[in-house]
């Protein structure tokens, strides 16, 4: 996994690589970040709203 900054939570999420510098849709839960790429979910998330930090997972 590679760490690359998005959305309005000004957190750092991990993404797969291959999905590193491309466009991806971001979805905003209460409790979970969700991120699609090309219609299809790579990635789900914990959102936290403490603290800026790095989540890798």
């Amino acid at each position: 996994m590679t760490i690359s900054y998005i959305g309005r939570d000004k957190y750092y999420y991990s993404v797969p690589f291959t999905y590193v510098g491309g466009r991806v849709k971001v979805i905003y839960k209460r409790s979970k970040v969700y991120i699609y790429a090309s219609g299809r979910q790579v990635a789900v998330r914990i959102r936290s709203l403490s603290a800026r930090r790095i989540y890798d997972y």
